[in-house]
C-alpha cells in the first residue's frame, strides 16, 4: 500500500495524503505558542471562569457533601495565592505601584 508521491522543485516526496495540523502551520516552540498574548488571554479568562463555577458551585452546595469540590477550589485559591506572591517577590515597588493590586 504506498502512497503515490508527486515531485516539487527540490525533489522531495510530498504523499498525497490529507495534511494534518503539524503540516499546515510553522513549527514553532511550545513556550512561544503559551507566551502568545491571545493565547495567554484565553487561558487566563477560561482558568478564571472555571474557578466562578467552582467556587459558585460549593457554595451553593451543603459543605461536606462535596469534598473533592471544595478541595479542588481550595488548591485554586493557593495557586492564585502562589502567583500573587511571586509577583511580590520579584518587585515589590512595581507590586505596590499596580492599581489592580490595591482592589
Amino acid at each position: 500500500s504506498s502512497v503515490p508521491a508527486r515531485r516539487n522543485s527540490r525533489d522531495n516526496q510530498i504523499p498525497l495524503i490529507k495534511q494534518d495540523a503539524f503540516t499546515k502551520f510553522p513549527e514553532i516552540p511550545l513556550s512561544q505558542f503559551f507566551n502568545a498574548p491571545v493565547v495567554k488571554f484565553w487561558t487566563t479568562n477560561m482558568s478564571y471562569t472555571l474557578f466562578l463555577l467552582l467556587y459558585t458551585a460549593s457554595t451553593l452546595t451543603a459543605f461536606g457533601h462535596s469534598y473533592y469540590l471544595e478541595v479542588t477550589v481550595f488548591v485554586f485559591i493557593l495557586g492564585l495565592i502562589h502567583n500573587e506572591w511571586g509577583q511580590y517577590t520579584q518587585n515589590k515597588s512595581k507590586w505596590f505601584e499596580s492599581s489592580w493590586n490595591w482592589l
